[in-house]
């Protein structure tokens, strides 16, 4: 069959049985429809990466191993006493979550134990050793002070490359020494002892503000950067946990930042907003329409094989691959594009000859 012959044929059938031509694609265009509501969005960067790529192999098990560091960081802020209540009290929740790999709200203290010295430079390592050349509190106290003179009394670049950790290092000392200050009244306590150590080498176990005001929690996501939906559904996991907490520490204020929480914003606004714009846009192109056909009818015949068209397409990939990913996605903004200059040509082409004296059936198969 020519495509003259199939031209005149479907000319035929529109204009000799109109409602038959549009029974069968209103039937395709409903099981289409139906075939696409099982379309999944998989909106995840991962997806576009070739699964079988050593490169894409060695990144998913480092993920898996690791998890993605820092993707949701809750913060505390509050009294000294409160945050670190709430601290206590949120952390093992928060390692509950199915979502997470790693939940850090304390120093590695068992990790700064054994490798601590290993992560000082030379310089720094032979200053930590002259220092402690006395292993006696007076005598730690007064090699600490030797040291920060040494360094820091004449040279102010030193002391503003270092203040942060020398604001650290005097609230470790400070809670070493408020530690044994609460012991010391009672019989020696061998875990205060240790509890006192710990504070003075390592400093705060929690990571506080320098004001002891704000107190983070690192979690670590089991999906990576690149797989939006499991971040997105960490990120609403740990803030419906908040709302539960919130209400029993009222004069705490706990807020979420970080990777996941900022991208579940992004997309509830992309999402509302993209709607939105949608309409607006379909407003717009019916308006233009109507103004060019001087017609409030055209238009709507100008668009209805556009979503003809695409509930086609939608139900075939369906069909097909059963997912969208972030690229395949935007095939209805080519869809609608291209579909739109199609029906516009077509009308204008059957208004033409008609024009011109030409009956309908005449008109519809010079315009296909």
């Amino acid at each position: 069959m020519t495509k003259h012959n199939f031209a005149v044929k479907m000319a035929k059938l529109s204009i000799q049985h109109p409602w038959l031509m549009l029974l069968i694609p209103g039937i395709i265009s409903l099981i289409s429809i139906i075939l696409a509501s099982g379309l999944e969005m998989r909106m995840n960067w991962s997806d576009t990466l070739p699964p079988n790529d050593p490169v894409v192999k060695s990144y998913r098990d480092v993920q898996e191993r690791f998890g993605n560091a820092g993707g949701i960081v809750v913060a505390l802020e509050g009294d000294y006493e409160r945050i670190i209540t709430l601290a206590d009290t949120l952390e093992p929740l928060l390692r509950e979550l199915e979502s997470m790999h790693n939940v850090q709200g304390r120093m590695p203290s068992e990790f700064i134990r054994q490798n601590g010295f290993k992560l000082l430079k030379p310089n720094e390592f032979k200053r930590m050793l002259k220092s402690s050349s006395d292993p006696g509190l007076l005598g730690t106290l007064r090699g600490m002070n030797d040291d920060y003179e040494g360094e820091y009394t004449d040279s102010e670049s030193n002391l503003k490359r270092d203040e942060v950790n020398i604001a650290r290092s005097l609230f470790g000392l400070y809670r070493s020494l408020e530690i044994l200050a609460d012991n010391l009244e009672t019989k020696p306590n061998a875990d205060a002892v240790e509890d006192a150590v710990d504070a003075f080498s390592i400093g705060e176990p929690y990571m506080l503000s320098l004001d002891r005001k704000m107190l983070l929690i690192v979690c670590d996501p089991v999906a990576s950067m690149l797989e939006v939906e499991g971040m997105l559904e960490s990120a609403v996991e740990t803030e419906e946990l908040l709302s539960k907490i919130r209400p029993l520490f009222a004069n705490v204020d706990i807020g979420v930042t970080g990777f996941a929480r900022v991208g579940m914003d992004e997309m509830n606004s992309i999402g509302f907003y993209t709607i939105l714009l949608s309409l607006a846009a379909l407003v717009l192109i019916y308006l233009l329409l109507a103004r060019s056909f001087r017609s409030w009818a055209l238009p709507v015949i100008a668009l209805l094989p556009l979503l003809i068209g695409s509930f086609w397409t939608m139900g075939l990939l369906s069909i097909c691959f059963g997912s969208l990913n972030l690229f395949t996605s935007m095939i209805m903004i080519v869809l609608i594009g291209l579909g739109i200059d199609f029906s516009i040509h077509m009308i204008s082409r059957f208004n033409e000859e008609m024009a011109n004296g030409k009956s309908n059936l005449d008109a519809m198969i010079i315009t296909l």
